[in-house]
């Protein structure tokens, strides 16, 4: 093995990350502490007796540093209650918070197909509705069982894989015990595959490391092009959505419908049209006001359609071609405030500078936050504290006990607190001056409020998420605001007065009721909302059968309609199908926007009418058409049936064979149908005496599903004619097939004269390693019977030359003419007598 050159990068701490770490409230000491970068690594340090901790950390770095404790011990009921990401180096009186808890979760999660255990790739998740803190589990205990310790509380859980189907979300109280929970999780079936390359549209060169998604309904998955442009999913049967980027490169989605089979889905991905050059130069500017380059600066400009992210280079320079367009641009650099230019119109060559004020930390602002009548601690209220008039201010939110910190540059401040169930806290005069200040903040409750529930007025559904403004009848100033939870319930606490209530959410028409009178109570108010129609749905006119056709497509027509802010941009169209698990859609087709007021399109029915019956509604397919007025949201149709005539009968079965003919019965086959609609074969058989086709008129078939046919109805000493039709799914009946014949003879009639030339079927068929051949000559004649091979290739004669009349059994014990053993496959054998010919097949099974 030959040498290896590795560089690694030492970065020498030169800052400080302090503060202290606690376990169920108490300081927890002798503990190992980490802060880790992905940029630079972790540093490690140990707490004291108290509790605290200095990490030696190196500054700068692009984003923080994530706190927390390497514990060597177990801490499976340890819950940790601080997030402590984004810590840049310098910051002090960090948290670091556990608890020990001894309620939670336990359980295992089945394959809901097989009812085994899943051991590997599910995971548990449980979010707390009160404080929206997530946990999560796999299965890593013995026997595959799953564990979470959580706070008391009310959770969501809820269990899921990459392989399998999420379960639906339920809701579990959790109070000091682990509580039994098992999941079960479907897995998917992945019947097909999406696969294609990524080219670039100008010269069709493959784009490599280009970032691929696919999503469904319950899937989805992202890779990235391999160095020829290719990407690959195996993926369950569905319609999937598929989004395509790549730098300098316009963004494409599509539609692909899996059913079975690996579609193959090139991409062609337009270059950026540049318009013009955006460059310039990142500076720093100290509190003396004099700018300095600023190297390494994270910039993000957004346009209407698209978003750019870039970084500075060492010397604080950047540049960046975009299309034409107006665009807000952002600068971030760690320990400086962000610097923001908005409409920056780029067309041609534009030059912007963007100047960073310095951050400097000259002191600090912290306290806690009670309930003034019982001096709980406050969690999560939010915490303001800014320069008036000016564009300084700083946000936090306290942690569960109540607690918070601001980091802050000396100033004249104002704070102000706010939680939703109480008044407002409003502080006009913190002046900090390189020096540390504790200011803990009582909220006084509300004296009343108002609550309710918001549904939807159609389906009565609750409805989540909804913003409830409430504005003060007497005091345009004093306006509150609030939002229903996950059960379409709010409370917002308020002062004595007379409001007006609005309940507003995007979809919904607002609703506002007025003059609600608040005095030392809490009031219901509940709201009922109607849906918003934001447009008119495509409409469909008509369904039609397309006529001479091998059946399943109409021709649908529809109108387009539109938006309350234009057309649509384009109309998909889906099939409803009814299954065992319920009603799913099936993709048909995409049609863009092309003016027109109306389109028509062939689509494909899922079973045609029965011809006969005609329009019985049995063999209907509905249909629904979806306008699209942006990438993801559209509006359907109502939804219209129709349905499709096969008029084409089906083919007519091919190389009609008698396989097998012995005294107990005869085996026929033939080749299977190709057609997409056959259903079964009509096989029709006459006993002696054949003339012609119209022989087997009147004569009552045997239905066969498959292609081959066993006939144990037979006696020795009589002919057999056979015949074989393909009928398909409306009762359309093929041609008549080819007509093969088999003659039956008993040992008693082995010296007999035969009153016609016949070649009967080998015995046995398939054979192993040798079968015989019986031939039928009503007088002497010269015979020749020769093995051919599925070539054609004549492979071994077994008879040339003069017989006499009567029957002759013949033995091919596997061999061509040369002796050697010929290998397994399908055979010929063919007779020539006088003007008589016939060929069969049969099968050599090694």
């Amino acid at each position: 093995m030959g040498d290896v050159e590795q560089n690694i990068t030492m970065y020498r701490p030169n800052s400080m990350i302090s503060g202290s770490l606690v376990l169920d409230n108490q300081p927890w000491p002798d503990m190992m502490v980490f802060a880790w970068n992905d940029e630079v690594g972790a540093g490690v340090s140990f707490t004291d007796m108290t509790g605290n901790f200095n990490i030696p950390v190196f500054s700068p770095v692009m984003s923080g540093y994530y706190l927390d404790v390497n514990a060597d011990m177990p801490m499976d009921n340890l819950i940790k209650l601080t997030e402590n990401f984004g810590v840049m180096p310098g910051a002090a009186n960090q948290v670091i918070a556990y608890e020990t808890v001894f309620g939670g979760l336990e359980g295992h999660v089945f394959n809901a197909i097989t009812g085994e255990v899943i051991y590997d790739g599910v995971d548990v998740w449980a979010e707390n509705l009160t404080t929206g803190m997530q946990y999560y589990s796999g299965p890593w205990f013995e026997g595959g069982m799953y564990r979470m310790y959580l706070p008391d509380g009310m959770y969501a859980v809820s269990a899921g894989g990459w392989d399998y189907l999420g379960t639906n979300t339920d809701t579990i109280s959790i109070n000091g015990e682990l509580v039994w929970q098992d999941f079960y999780l479907t897995p998917f079936e992945y019947s097909g595959a999406v696969e294609g390359i990524v080219y670039n549209a100008n010269d069709n060169t493959p784009i490599p490391n280009a970032d691929v998604w696919i999503g469904g309904e319950v899937w989805g998955n992202w890779t990235m092009t391999d160095g020829n442009g290719f990407y690959h999913f195996d993926t369950p049967n569905g319609l999937f959505m598929i989004n395509v980027s790549a730098p300098a490169f316009e963004q494409q989605w599509d539609s692909v419908w899996v059913n079975n089979e690996t579609v193959i889905h090139d991409f062609y991905l337009n270059p950026y049209e540049i318009g013009g050059t955006l460059s310039g130069r990142t500076y720093g500017v100290d509190s003396e006001g004099n700018p300095t380059p600023l190297p390494w600066t994270n910039l993000a400009i957004y346009g209407d359609m698209n978003s750019f992210y870039l970084q500075s280079d060492e010397q604080g320079y950047y540049a960046i071609g975009l299309p034409e367009g107006s665009y807000h641009v952002e600068a971030y650099h760690e320990g400086f405030f962000p610097a923001y230019e908005d409409n920056i119109w780029v067309s041609g060559d534009v030059t912007l500078d963007l100047y960073l004020d310095h951050f400097n930390v000259d002191g600090a602002v912290f306290g806690y936050v009670y309930d003034a009548a019982n001096e709980a601690p406050i969690t999560n209220a939010e915490v303001f504290l800014y320069i008036p008039d000016t564009p300084t201010g700083y946000q936090t939110w306290t942690d569960h006990n109540g607690f918070y910190w601001l980091d802050v540059q000396n100033g004249n401040y104002s704070l102000q607190v706010f939680h939703p169930n109480y008044e407002p806290y409003a502080n006009t005069n913190v002046n900090v001056n390189n020096d540390t200040l504790q200011i803990d903040v009582p909220l006084m409750g509300f004296p009343g409020a108002i609550f309710g529930t918001v549904w939807d007025a159609e389906t009565n559904e609750r409805l989540s998420d909804v913003p409830i403004y409430i504005q003060s009848q007497t005091d345009s100033m004093m306006s509150f605001f609030g939002n229903t939870d996950w059960e379409g319930n709010y409370y917002i606490g308020l002062p004595n007065g007379s409001y007006n209530v609005t309940a507003a959410r995007w979809d919904y028409d607002a609703i506002t009721q007025f003059n609600i009178q608040v005095n030392d109570n809490a009031v219901q108010v509940d709201f009922y909302m109607n849906y918003h129609t934001w447009a008119t749905p495509p409409e469909i006119r008509w369904i039609l059968d397309v006529a001479d056709d091998q059946g399943r497509w109409v021709r649908l027509r529809f109108s387009a309609n539109g938006t309350d802010w234009g057309d649509y941009q384009g109309f998909s169209i889906w099939r409803p199908r009814e299954t065992p698990g319920g009603t799913f859609l099936d993709f048909i087709d995409y049609i863009p926007f092309h003016g027109m007021p109306g389109y028509s399109v062939v689509v494909p029915t899922l079973v045609d009418s029965n011809a006969t019956t005609g329009q019985t509604g049995e063999f209907w397919s509905t249909f629904i058409v979806s306008g699209h007025y942006d990438t993801w949201n559209f509006f359907d149709s109502a939804p219209m049936s129709g349905y499709s005539i096969d008029n084409i009968v089906p083919g007519v079965p091919q190389n009609l064979t008698v396989m097998n003919s012995t005294p107990t019965g005869i085996t026929l086959q033939w080749d299977a149908s190709q057609d997409d609609d056959f259903q079964y074969y009509e096989v029709y058989r006459v006993v002696d005496n054949y003339q012609s086709i119209d022989d087997f008129d009147g004569v009552v078939p045997e239905l066969q599903v498959g292609n081959s046919f066993d006939d144990t109805d037979v006696q020795t000493g009589h002919s057999y004619w056979y015949m074989v039709k393909a009928v398909d799914a409306n009762n359309n009946e093929s041609l008549p097939s080819d007509v093969a014949n088999a003659t039956l003879v008993g040992i008693d009639d082995e010296t007999a004269i035969p009153t016609e030339y016949a070649l009967m079927q080998n015995y046995p068929n398939p054979f192993n390693p040798s079968t015989q051949i019986r031939l039928g000559l009503p007088e002497a004649e010269n015979v020749n019977l020769t093995i051919y091979n599925i070539r054609g290739q004549a492979i071994r004669t077994l008879v040339n030359g003069n017989l006499n009349a009567g029957y002759l059994t013949v033995t091919w014990d596997g061999k061509d003419n040369n002796g050697n053993m010929v290998g397994s496959g399908t055979y010929l054998y063919r007779v020539t007598a006088g003007s008589f010919t016939q060929t069969h097949k049969m099968v050599l099974m090694r």
